[in-house]
């Protein structure tokens, strides 16, 4: 038995610094997703149970395309939620952060499978 989720970049690239993406990013994207607006009130039991079974799972085989990233870093600049040492909360307004472009085909997927023993649960 083995459980597939296929996850497509639709706009021709992907910034990080690993390629491809951690089973741990595709996690944070399916909490994410079911934990919004009304649809994260529904069935909010069976989505929790199911979310902690699948973060109490081996990680998955990955199957991506290869892929060079790009040479130059590219610097984004997003909110510091860090309390920092300092008083000064200007110090703490917005932190760089450093992202690497993998220019990928339009209709890339990649795939994180995995693999269960069939013993009925």
């Amino acid at each position: 038995m083995q459980l597939e989720i296929h996850v497509t970049f639709t706009a021709g690239h992907f910034h990080g610094f690993e390629w491809p993406p951690s089973p741990a990013r595709l996690f944070q994207a399916l909490v994410a997703a079911t934990h919004r607006s009304a649809h994260g009130l529904l069935h909010a039991d069976a989505r929790d149970r199911a979310l902690e079974w699948l973060e109490s799972c081996p990680a998955p085989a990955i199957v991506a395309i290869a892929t060079e990233p790009a040479r130059e870093l590219i610097t984004n600049y997003v909110p510091n939620n860090d309390d920092g040492e300092s008083s000064d909360f200007r110090e703490h307004v917005k932190a760089a952060k450093s992202l690497r472009l993998h220019p990928l085909p339009s209709d890339c997927r990649v795939t994180y499978r995995w693999e269960f023993a069939p013993d009925g649960d």
